[in-house]
Parts: C-alpha cells; structure tokens; sequence
C-alpha cells in the first residue's frame, strides 16, 4: 500500500514533525516531537546513507526536530545552530557564519512529494501478534530494507 502527500513552500520540516515522524498520525499540538514518538510507540527518526559524512552527520543519529526544521524548512544544514556558533566564536562576522551553515535555498513553491510505503496487512498482523523470535526477524528485514533504500538515494531520514 501506498500513501501520497504534497510537500510544499517549507512547510516539509512540519509535515514531517506533526505527522510523519509520529507514524503518520497527527502530533497533538504542543507536545514534543520526543512524548509524541514514544506515546505513539514510533521509534526515532535516524540519519542513514552514503553522503552523511560529506555533511558532518553520522549514519545512526538520531534526527531532532531542529534539524529537521533547518534542512527541511530553511534549506540549512541540520547542525546549523552549532555551525553558526562556532564560526562567531572563532572571529566571523554573522554574515559569514550564516553563509557557512547554508545547504541550499529555502523552498518557495513545493518540493515534491512523499511517498510512503506500507507492508501489507498480513504483515502488519504478524509484526503485531508475532512471538519474539518473529519480531527480530521482522525487525531485522525492516531496518534492512530501509537501509538498502537509503544506500541507493545516497541518503535520507529513516524512520
């Protein structure tokens, strides 16, 4: 099964936080992106991927909503904050530690769409009632399915 949304003009980074990030339910407003995964039962979000490290990030760690709003909504790179602070600390002008932590451009019309992919019923079902032998297998081929998918893109948020 497959869901399909719109992202458009940075609005990705709240998308992803209100909805996705949860298990694509709807974050209740004011609740934290951290007590609104654990009560939902959603694991967080991790960086994965080949380019990681052209950005400084580490394939494992775990994705904050902050960073999620720079790269997503800003067009920053995720660790934008920390990058500006250090270049201030170290003599720049904030004009130049601004320009240090910028990826790309922020979004002004859309930036695409999402596509979420879904296991069958079935699957869904024996994930739910299976014994714990049939969890670690299940778990297994999830975390390497997605992980082959990010090592095709080059990179990506996995959840």
């Amino acid at each position: 099964m497959m869901t399909c949304k719109q992202v458009s003009k940075g609005s990705a980074y709240k998308y992803y936080g209100r909805q996705v990030a949860v298990g694509d339910g709807r974050r209740p407003r004011g609740k934290s992106l951290e007590q609104a995964q654990e009560e939902a039962g959603v694991p967080p979000g991790v960086w994965m991927g080949r380019a990681l490290p052209a950005v400084g990030l580490v394939a494992g760690d775990r994705v904050t909503e902050g960073q999620m709003r720079n790269l997503f909504g800003e067009g920053l790179h995720p660790d934008a904050d920390r990058i500006v602070a250090d270049r201030l600390a170290a003599g720049d002008s904030p004009a130049a530690a601004a320009r240090a932590s910028r990826l790309g451009y922020r979004v002004q019309k859309w930036s695409g769409i999402d596509l979420v992919f879904r296991p069958p019923g079935s699957v869904q079902v024996l994930w739910a009632l299976g014994t714990p032998p049939v969890e670690v297998v299940n778990s297994f081929v999830y975390v390497e399915v997605w992980s082959l998918a990010g090592r095709a893109t080059g990179g990506g948020y996995f959840r």
